[in-house]
């Protein structure tokens, strides 16, 4: 990707990173730009047609459809890996998902829900979990403790004012996407997340973050807002093996993304000054 190029999204970002494989610059697009759609695309006729029928089969599809509830005769399809059922307006998941505990992967972004049932916590075979964009979200019961396969956590464009404590217990959990919610700050346990690899937290109120992420290894890239961030643990900026992002935020100018050139060993953030435990970072420009 050429450098400098500007990409349209709903705010003005301007980001301190250091430099990006081409895998993870994508991710990272795919992240930044997506709450830029007022809705999900389907999957094309083609795309249905070069699936595996027997794959096919096992997935339960419905894009936009405007449905405001779950076809009760789902819960007799325990046979499903897959349910996607995003942009609709369904506003509860039903008891009885927790029948399907061969379920592998479950959207359920930009609807309606205001809560999620405890039953959920039953498939326990679960692997990918997305509940981006149902705005009056806040929590997620306990019970999702049990969800110890679970890869990927999306509960951005939510209410959240903390992370759910279920949440820390996901012990296999590799991405978690915060974004967009309402946090004042994080636990001080986050380190639980051992397998932890990407870490979603802009567009929140966070003004410090704790030094025990500092102690998750496996951690190879933060994204956060810099507006209000004043402090972060200089190990966890400075460490090389982890791709620090700031964004910020400037709504004076048109919307761009900006990425700075690659180097050996760029700076993660400018005119900061170097603390024995942490960074203070200088206001974004």
């Amino acid at each position: 990707m050429a450098l400098g190029r500007k990409v349209d999204v709903p705010w003005q970002y301007r980001i301190y990173c250091k430099s990006l494989q081409t895998k993870e610059l994508n991710l990272l697009h795919h992240y930044l730009e997506r709450s830029a759609l007022t809705e999900t695309q389907p999957c094309t006729e083609a795309e249905q047609d070069q699936r595996d029928p027997e794959q096919s089969r096992l997935i339960f599809q419905l894009d936009g459809e405007q449905w405001m509830d779950f076809p009760r005769e789902l819960q007799w399809m325990t046979y499903l890996k897959e349910w996607h059922i995003p942009q609709n307006t369904i506003a509860e998941l039903p008891p009885e998902i927790g029948k399907l505990t061969g379920l592998r992967e479950l959207n359920v972004s930009y609807n309606r829900l205001s809560q999620v049932p405890p039953e959920l916590g039953d498939c326990e075979n679960l692997k990918r979990l997305e509940l981006t964009g149902n705005h009056n979200l806040s929590e997620l019961p306990f019970e999702l403790s049990s969800l110890k396969q679970l890869l990927h956590l999306d509960i951005a464009e939510n209410c959240f004012r903390s992370i759910p404590i279920c949440a820390l217990r996901m012990s296999a959990l590799q991405l978690l996407d915060l974004s967009h919610n309402r946090l004042g700050d994080l636990p001080q346990d986050m380190d639980r997340l051992e397998q932890l690899v990407t870490l979603f937290l802009h567009k929140n109120n966070l003004t410090y973050l704790p030094h025990c992420l500092t102690k998750i290894s496996t951690l190879k890239m933060i994204v956060v807002s810099g507006d209000e961030l004043n402090s972060i643990p200089t190990r966890l900026c400075r460490n090389p093996e982890i791709k620090f992002i700031r964004l910020c935020d400037n709504r004076a100018t048109k919307p761009s993304l900006n990425l700075p050139p690659k180097s050996p060993s760029p700076a993660c953030c400018e005119g900061e000054e170097e603390e024995d435990e942490a960074d203070s970072l200088s206001p974004c420009e």
